[in-house]
């Protein structure tokens, strides 16, 4: 039996997740959390045998809580939910240990597949985001979604969504004037003038849906 904890602050995405995954009878869901740091706190105390998580959670996002449950148990089988089909989300999740990363437009039978997958300790890609890293690796590009730190990516995929400072600030916890420092480091990056400018920019880069 495989014992999974489920994160993500929508009680309906939980109760979807949690039904594709018992319908599996080789699986077992014995948690659930509504946000990173609940997230956090439920991986220590349930040691489950994999961790699936949203990547847009309040407080704490799916790299922060990765990193923060990868420091404690780093042999942790951590999966990530997420809408958005950057590549350049992949990359870094994998580079702090995340051993997958499924969009949420993927198939219902990708996800118990994904969580077997990474308990025999195999890495799981959506296919779609796998043929993008192929294309990255084989005609290099500069993209200039990696020019940002993860707060500052986090600052822009808020913003782009239409959430004001203050919004961005109440989600991460943060005060008002860092988002504001973060917001005028990632125009200046990125070469944008203003919040427009930054829906725009996500767009293009798949870092937000078209709505």
């Amino acid at each position: 039996m495989i014992n999974v904890l489920i994160a993500d602050d929508h009680a309906i995405v939980r109760a979807g997740v949690r039904r594709i995954l018992e319908e599996d009878a080789g699986i077992k869901v014995v948690g659930e959390a509504g946000d990173g740091h609940e997230a956090v706190r439920l991986a220590k105390e349930l040691h489950p045998d994999v961790i699936v998580l949203d990547y847009a959670m309040p407080g704490l996002d799916g790299l922060d809580a990765s990193q923060q449950i990868l420091a404690h148990q780093p042999k942790a089988r951590i999966i990530v939910l997420t809408m958005h089909s950057n590549e350049e989300y992949a990359v870094r999740l994998l580079q702090a240990g995340v051993k997958g990363f499924l969009l949420k437009a993927s198939q219902p039978e990708d996800l118990p597949r994904a969580v077997k997958k990474v308990m025999n300790g195999c890495i799981f890609i959506s296919p779609s985001i796998i043929e993008s890293i192929a294309a990255r690796v084989i005609q290099p590009k500069e993209d200039p979604v990696a020019r940002l730190s993860p707060r500052e990516l986090q600052v822009l995929v808020r913003l782009a969504q239409g959430d004001s400072t203050r919004d961005v600030a109440e989600f991460l916890k943060l005060s008002v004037s860092t988002i504001d420092t973060h917001r005028s480091r990632l125009l200046e990056k990125l070469d944008l003038r203003n919040n427009s400018d930054i829906t725009r920019f996500a767009l293009r880069h798949k870092l937000i849906e078209n709505i």
